[in-house]
């Protein structure tokens, strides 16, 4: 049985198959706002009013760094930035990982 929906996919560049995989990774980071959520509440006792507030701060900054994503994706190579950004991030995530968990 066919699927037409994953046969339009067939036949692309490498490339698109390689942005997709590092898309995908990348967005799998999103999964950390639940989690982050229940670290900050159970393993550090905060109420939900401060995670509220440390969420909303967050996201109150990736505003502007997504708008500047999309001025530097405008002026330069795509494919770099996307590259640039994803490893950025990767590397992120690992330093965050090996923080141990207390406020002090």
């Amino acid at each position: 049985m066919k699927i037409k929906a994953i046969e339009q996919y067939k036949g692309l560049r490498k490339e698109a198959y390689i942005l997709f995989i590092g898309t995908i990774a990348t967005h799998l980071g999103g999964m950390i706002w639940p989690m982050l959520t229940m670290i900050l509440n159970q393993k550090l006792g905060l109420d939900a009013y401060t995670i509220s507030y440390y969420v909303m701060i967050v996201g109150f900054l990736s505003i502007p760094v997504q708008a500047l994503g999309g001025h530097l994706a405008d002026r330069c190579n795509k494919k770099m930035v996307i590259v640039y950004a994803d490893f950025c991030s990767i590397i992120l995530f690992f330093i965050c990982g090996s923080i141990s968990l207390s406020l002090k």
